[in-house]
């Protein structure tokens, strides 16, 4: 379908209705058919509701990152929120973080919102609504940090997007538990871990990556970690000095196969992270022997499948590579955990399956230690992952 499409000039005057929402916001909407007025379509918004709920998201998201995480305020207030069509300005319907020209303000991070949603009930909706504003205050606050200027830096986005989304699920699990919006940028995460959560289109699957240092960690972390940032520097580089963990992008990808435990909504919704290549405990004495790669920011799964009484087997991965980083970890049915994790180096590793009562099988997960955020794209790392029984 050919929209009309209108400039931003145009948009501005028919959003002719302001609304305050603290002193953070100032939000520009219109009606949609009012008696006496034009129609305005699309620009208009047809549900009070609607404008009530953006208020109340866009507020709590400012508070939430200004007083709980303990962010610096954008230097200029109020923001300018849009809530129209973005579609009828550049054909794209996603809400919106953009440099704007607003009067004689130089270009400032502004928002722009939906006025209508495809969404086919009102609940639904809601938390849809709900992602959208919460989503997008992330965006103004944490590059309103005085490092950035309010420009957007790129080393950083696929750390702001993972925030943001963070912050939608955050929220959402406390107003909507069972409509999160936000899911249907898990499912990917969930089904193919192989793909880097710092690459283009896969930055919202840095999410659960927030998720797990916000639970593994604090909030006060991940406050910690913008309050550093800045286009000087890039995440890892600020992550890890933070935590102070030795492997931790495998420990993230060790939390995430166990995923009823670290996510049992997420994975009630669409069941285990995807894995590869199950490898049968068997009497067979021969050698199996895997050869892969694995990207930065990237985690590849291989399950061992035993049976009861089953015989102790040899595995290990070796590598060239410096940041090649594996471990086993044993869960029962339900994806939870059961006995120790056990790191891999290049030498053979020998497990018994009676060491894990409950045991349904054990997964070798496969990544690398990042040194930086943004490595050549094309960058995958080599490995052999060897397999015997004994």
């Amino acid at each position: 379908m050919v929209r009309t499409r209108r400039n931003f000039t145009e948009i501005q005057k028919a959003l002719d209705k302001p609304e305050p929402a603290g002193g953070a916001f100032l939000i520009h909407w219109t009606s949609r058919n009012e008696k006496d007025r034009p129609g305005y379509g699309a620009l208009g918004i047809r549900d009070p509701a609607v404008l009530e709920t953006y208020k109340e998201e866009l507020l709590w998201a400012f508070d939430f990152l200004t007083q709980t995480l303990s962010l610096i305020q954008p230097a200029v207030l109020p923001v300018e929120v849009y809530v129209f069509e973005p579609a009828e300005e550049d054909g794209d319907s996603s809400p919106q973080t953009v440099p704007r020209l607003v009067g004689d303000r130089k270009t400032l991070l502004s928002v722009v919102l939906p006025s209508r949603t495809p969404v086919p009930n009102p609940e639904s909706e809601r938390a849809y609504l709900r992602a959208a504003a919460v989503h997008e205050v992330a965006h103004v606050v944490c590059f309103g940090q005085a490092a950035f200027g309010s420009a957007i830096s790129f080393p950083w986005a696929w750390f702001a997007e993972g925030t943001a989304e963070w912050l939608c699920l955050y929220r959402l699990r406390q107003t909507d538990p069972n409509n999160v919006a936000t899911f249907e940028f898990l499912l990917d995460w969930v089904d193919y871990p192989e793909l880097s959560l710092n690459q283009e289109p896969d930055w919202y699957t840095a999410a659960m990556f927030v998720d797990y240092l916000v639970r593994r960690y604090s909030l006060d972390v991940l406050g910690a970690i913008w309050r550093q940032a800045s286009p000087d520097n890039e995440p890892w580089s600020v992550i890890k000095p933070l935590t102070g963990a030795s492997n931790l992008f495998l420990d993230f990808c060790l939390d995430a196969y166990a995923l009823n435990e670290s996510a049992p909504d997420l994975f009630a919704r669409f069941g285990p992270r995807g894995r590869e290549y199950t490898l049968a405990a068997l009497a067979s004495r021969s050698e199996t022997v895997f050869k892969g790669k694995v990207r930065n920011f990237g985690c590849r799964y291989f399950a061992i499948v035993t049976q009861t009484g089953s015989q102790r087997f040899s595995v290990a991965v070796q590598t060239q590579e410096e940041r090649v980083r594996a471990a086993v970890l044993a869960v029962n049915s339900d994806y939870k955990r059961v006995g120790p994790t056990l790191f891999l180096s290049g030498q053979d590793q020998v497990l018994d399956p009676a060491d894990y009562p409950g045991l349904d099988h054990l997964a070798v997960a496969v990544t690398t230690e990042p040194e930086q955020s943004d490595p050549d794209l094309s960058e995958q790392l080599r490995f052999e992952l060897r397999f015997k029984g004994l």
